[in-house]
């Protein structure tokens, strides 16, 4: 009897053992949103009464709400990459949805392909601020999850807005010239190099390759630091120079100061720079 009931015994022990391998290899993994990132054209936020539209217009998103604005792609792209990655392997109750603020006019996401609509309700954080509470729409339970899609929404109407006041390819950029106060500086591109001078038309100093370079991908891609109310300039701002940027059309650039604030005003809009920025654009070489 014994000599049969080993060769049974060794072979309920290899079975025990294989289970969990075997029962993970079938376990399929459920993400917070099916949709992967790249096919996604549509995004509706509502965070603290606050409701955000994006909408993605010829490979490019651009926000709809709360203000029409041309969005921050870096932005976009990392909140879908987060909440893609994002998985549901925690739940926690079928019920009792106000215990974890989970409510139908509560703070949500949704994301659309024009096609599939898909939309998570978001609910607080968990014990360890890393965790939050979530709902998918068609799911009746709610999951506890990383947090890192939750970290990533908008802190504000002004949060995933583009800054970029400026931006242009630096290999187009044929020619730069500033006036701030009663200084003055011309920097234009010849065949031989870039030449530099305090007047614009007699660029007489050639100017070392490396330090140009530094400077004229600065100028190509000029950041505000932060956006004024109503995008105007604050009253009583002095204006004090302008920058003109000659690539496939010239550009000019207004800078005004207020007290110790700098803004600089271009194609009707007002943003705020530091007095760093300003001092990388309006130097010599």
């Amino acid at each position: 009897m014994k000599r049969y009931l080993l060769p049974v015994i060794a072979v309920i022990l290899m079975v025990l053992y294989f289970l969990p391998y075997l029962s993970w290899k079938n376990k399929k993994t459920l993400h917070l949103i099916s949709l992967k990132p790249d096919e996604i054209n549509s995004i509706v936020i509502k965070k603290e009464g606050t409701e955000y539209e994006f909408r993605k217009e010829n490979t490019h998103w651009k926000m709809l709400k709360p203000i029409k604005w041309k969005a921050d792609e870096e932005k976009i792209k990392r909140l879908l990459e987060a909440l893609r990655e994002t998985i549901l392997e925690t739940p926690v109750s079928d019920k009792d949805y106000q215990k974890f603020n989970i409510k139908d006019d509560g703070n949500f996401i949704q994301v659309s392909n024009g096609q599939t609509t898909q939309t998570v309700f978001i609910g607080k954080r968990g014990a360890r601020y890393s965790l939050i509470y979530v709902k998918p729409e068609k799911d009746k339970r709610v999951y506890l999850v990383r947090a890192r899609f939750a970290d990533r929404l908008p802190a504000g109407e002004n949060d995933f807005r583009d800054r970029s006041i400026f931006k242009t390819d630096p290999a187009r950029i044929k020619a730069v010239f500033w006036k701030e106060g009663d200084k003055t500086y011309s920097l234009v591109r010849r065949e031989d190099g870039w030449y530099g001078g305090k007047t614009r038309g007699k660029e007489n100093t050639k100017v070392d390759s490396k330090k140009v370079k530094e400077y004229i991908d600065r100028v190509s891609d000029i950041e505000a630091t932060g956006f004024l109310k109503d995008d105007k300039l604050p009253e009583n701002a002095k204006k004090i120079g302008f920058i003109i940027i000659t690539a496939d059309r010239e550009t000019t650039i207004e800078l005004y100061k207020k007290e110790n604030d700098f803004f600089l005003f271009n194609s009707g809009q007002a943003f705020r720079i530091t007095s760093f920025v300003k001092d990388r654009l309006f130097r010599e070489l």
